[in-house]
């Protein structure tokens, strides 16, 4: 199933495609909340152009705390540079 997950101010919205309605196998919480946690990084790392300080203050976290995040998922700061 493709899930793109979006943000606006306070809101998030889930998009699912009709083409990905048909049942599958349900996926572990600990995916899911990957798979949550890999987007809301790299939402933020887009809304900052990439300043892990800004996105670490948005995200409540440690600077440290956010490379790690950032680490984990293989999200590199300077590709939200310059978009």
């Amino acid at each position: 199933m493709s899930v793109r997950i979006f943000f606006t101010g306070s809101m998030l919205f889930l998009i699912l495609p009709a083409s990905d309605l048909a049942p599958e196998p349900v996926r572990s919480l600990t995916e899911v909340k990957s798979a949550f946690e890999k987007s809301y990084i790299s939402y933020l790392m887009e809304l900052t152009k990439g300043n892990v300080s800004r996105g670490s203050e948005l995200a409540g976290r440690y600077r440290a705390d956010f490379y790690n995040l950032l680490k984990k998922h293989k999200l590199n700061p300077e590709d939200y540079k310059n978009n």
